[in-house]
């Protein structure tokens, strides 16, 4: 279920409308996930194509309580992100339906509000050690498979116009007390993104713990499984000085890694 959860915290949502009606649901480009999502905890499946984008699939659940409310508990002990979310629609659906009725506005504002990241700054955050909980790891493949990304590639420097390779795993989202949670956990740096209307924080993992974290999620990770593979190939290459040749034979593998995982991510 921290796989979920993890999945759920990175692109799931929740959602009550003033008529009453509520919605839980995901939407990826990834046809497999919501077909999970269906089989573990039923709803429905809805697909969507739109000018200039990705296919999607979207798992939903749509104002069927018992379904609703199987998933709540299933997933909210693990979940950090819409775990607020989650808890307040299930006091709204611990209600009768009378009492629904005179509760309705506060849910729909409080859940709102609830989305709204909190007003912090990067400066803010202070970094505390803490222990790694058993189920981390599958909630960090699920929210890695939503929200992260596996980068490796070949750059050059500018006044010399070397060429050197570099690699990268990260994860940007809005919400500042995940980026914390990870990275209490697993050391890294936080930036702010401020690319688009929202505004995102980015942690980005220390080289010395890319591959813990590749080896960790592995066995978890269903979306991008790929790109981790072969990014943990890619980092277990031997470090070479800046101006030492790479072997013929370790390059052409790096080159073919790049191209690889540029394709998965645009899938």
């Amino acid at each position: 279920m921290s796989y979920f959860a993890g999945l759920f915290d990175a692109e799931g949502y929740v959602s009550v409308c003033h008529k009453g009606s509520f919605t839980i649901a995901i939407e990826m480009s990834n046809e497999e996930i919501p077909n999970i999502f269906q089989s573990e905890f039923q709803g429905s499946i809805y697909t969507r194509k739109r000018d200039n984008r990705k296919k999607t699939w979207t798992w939903k659940i749509n104002s069927i309580c018992d379904q609703a409310m199987y998933f709540i508990d299933s997933i909210s002990q693990f979940s950090i992100v819409k775990k607020p979310q989650l808890l307040r629609l299930r006091d709204y659906l611990d209600q009768s339906r009378e009492d629904r009725k005179y509760t309705r506005a506060i849910t729909v504002t409080t859940l709102k509000e609830l989305k709204h990241p909190s007003p912090i700054n990067k400066d803010d955050i202070i970094r505390i050690e803490k222990p790694i909980e058993p189920h981390f790891f599958e909630w960090l493949a699920g929210f890695i498979d939503g929200d992260g990304n596996f980068v490796c590639n070949q750059y050059t420097y500018k006044k010399s116009g070397l060429k050197y390779f570099d690699h990268q795993i990260s994860i940007a989202n809005i919400c500042p007390e995940v980026i914390c949670h990870i990275n209490d956990r697993i050391s890294g740096c936080i930036t702010n993104l401020n690319r688009s209307k929202n505004h995102l924080f980015k942690w980005t993992c220390k080289r010395r713990n890319e591959q813990f974290v590749c080896e960790s999620i592995l066995p978890f990770s269903k979306i991008k499984k790929g790109q981790c593979e072969l990014f943990l190939e890619f980092v277990k290459f031997p470090l070479k000085q800046r101006y030492v040749p790479f072997p013929d034979e370790e390059l052409k593998r790096r080159y073919e890694i790049i191209n690889q995982i540029k394709h998965l991510n645009s899938l």
